[in-house]
């Protein structure tokens, strides 16, 4: 009788022990493993990847290379995140935030588009290649951040006073790139290189034409002002 209660007892105890063993969940080989796991798994990007680039891309991409755009400020926060102080034609400093979510200020970016501050950026301050897939992405993953960043060359500041005379000139607006020379009435966006009116009309120029212009005289071709390089 006492050794079938002995039995008894010695086998419920071994059931609660199994019991416990259970509610203490996975063995530390396992907690390891899934950690291993966890390690090897690539980088999620936070946005899904855009594989080509669009129109109104290209557009803006045209913007960033042709347009009055200056570098005035630049925060590097740590090795994959850093911010860029862009002043635009109309005058306004802009913050374009180049890490793993790309972001900008401007309103342009605010209605969902990849703006001209952005690829502006890209384009000449980091010099990533206009054909780079890199450019036009949402989000980037930390490799790619590296290369990028890894890629810029050392950035130069101007000074204040050259940051005085870009705000000077951002405050005389320059036209809309459209229409014809009016040297040599072809249209002003066939691939030439342009310049524009800094001291009065705003007016854009091929600039072959206005160095053949500038033999005879050395005033706009539109308002007849003294022609000024204020850069």
């Amino acid at each position: 009788m006492n050794n079938f209660q002995s039995d008894n007892g010695e086998g419920s105890s071994s059931v609660l022990g199994k019991r416990k063993a259970d509610k203490r969940g996975p063995s530390n080989t396992e907690s390891k493993r899934k950690k291993a796991k966890n390690k090897n798994e690539p980088e999620k990007r936070a946005a899904r990847i855009i594989k080509t680039c669009n129109k109104e891309n290209k557009k803006r991409i045209e913007r960033a290379l042709t347009e009055f755009l200056h570098l005035v400020g630049f925060k590097e926060i740590n090795p994959t995140h850093q911010e860029y102080s862009v002043l635009g034609p109309t005058g306004h400093v802009y913050t374009a935030v180049i890490s793993s979510t790309v972001s900008c200020s401007c309103p342009d970016f605010s209605l969902g588009f990849h703006c001209k501050h952005l690829f502006f950026v890209f384009l000449k301050v980091l010099k990533i290649n206009s054909n780079c897939y890199l450019t036009y992405q949402k989000a980037l993953i930390t490799p790619e951040l590296r290369f990028i960043f890894k890629k810029s060359s050392k950035i130069v500041l101007p000074t204040e006073k050259e940051i005085e005379k870009l705000m000077a000139i951002a405050s005389i607006k320059r036209k809309p790139i459209d229409g014809n020379c009016s040297v040599c009435m072809e249209p002003l966006n066939n691939g030439q290189k342009l310049i524009w009116c800094q001291s009065g009309c705003g007016n854009n120029i091929h600039q072959d034409c206005f160095s053949e212009w500038t033999t005879q005289k050395v005033t706009c071709v539109y308002c007849r002002t003294e022609w000024k390089n204020r850069m």
